[in-house]
């Protein structure tokens, strides 16, 4: 598993697009042309929705396709699903990988979310009201995020 990469990459740009559908080869060389890192139809309204609600959200991003970043050949459906299956079993060994590495003593404050206290508060504005909320998802979201209900 040493090929899995679990540092974050904070230096790529996404663009995002309305899809399902295969961007042209001249519509993916103007992405690469203003910057973009990957085209992506996943992200998009979950991030920006995330981001207004003050939660904290990371993608995992995994390549169908390579278009005119690696390849000159065209991109099709077959191509598109046998990398899909393909990544059923790398989403795996990433989600293994990134345990193995956060389970160690030195992640304890990343695990706690110690980064990102304060910064998730406003999410709670837009869950149920108090009286509305069961009691198990309470206990939930006090278990993800500890002294939420405090605030």
């Amino acid at each position: 598993m040493s090929w899995v990469s679990t540092t974050p990459d904070s230096n790529t740009t996404n663009n995002g697009i309305e899809g399902p559908q295969f961007s042209t080869r001249a519509e993916s060389h103007m992405y690469r042309s203003w910057g973009g890192s990957v085209i992506n139809m996943s992200t998009l309204p979950e991030a920006k929705l995330a981001r207004e609600a003050e939660m904290v959200y990371q993608v995992i991003c995994m390549a169908t396709d390579y278009d005119c970043w690696r390849s000159t050949e065209d991109v099709n459906v077959e191509m598109v699903m046998a990398h899909m299956a393909a990544n059923s079993g790398n989403a795996k060994l990433f989600i293994g990988a990134v345990l193995d590495k956060l389970s160690k003593e030195e992640h304890s404050d990343t695990i706690l979310a110690k980064h990102c206290e304060g910064q998730t508060a406003g999410m709670l504005h837009f869950m149920t009201k108090k009286e509305g909320r069961g009691a198990e998802g309470a206990k939930n979201t006090e278990f993800l995020f500890p002294g939420i209900w405090d605030a």
